[in-house]
C-alpha cells in the first residue's frame, strides 16, 4: 500500500464582512482502520485563503506530487 494523503475541504457561506469558514478533513490512508485523521474548521479572509492556495502550489513545484482541485456539485 502506498501512503497519501487526502484532504477534502467544504466552503461554507461568507458572513457579512466576507469571512469565509472552512470544513478541512484530512487523512493519511496508511492503515484499513482509518486511524490517522483529522478534521478542523478555518476562519478567514477570502484573500488569505486564496494566499494560502497559491502558496500550497508553489510548494508542490518540481516535485512528483500533484495538487489539484476537484469541484463537486
Amino acid at each position: 500500500m502506498s501512503d497519501f494523503v487526502e484532504l477534502a475541504f467544504k466552503f461554507l457561506p461568507t458572513d457579512n464582512s466576507d469571512h469565509v469558514e472552512i470544513e478541512l478533513d484530512m487523512e493519511i490512508d496508511d492503515n484499513p482502520d482509518r486511524k490517522h485523521r483529522c478534521e478542523f474548521y478555518i476562519y478567514s479572509e477570502l484573500g488569505l485563503i486564496e494566499q494560502l492556495g497559491r502558496s500550497l502550489i508553489l510548494l508542490s513545484e518540481n516535485k512528483n506530487d500533484d495538487i489539484s482541485l476537484n469541484i463537486r456539485n
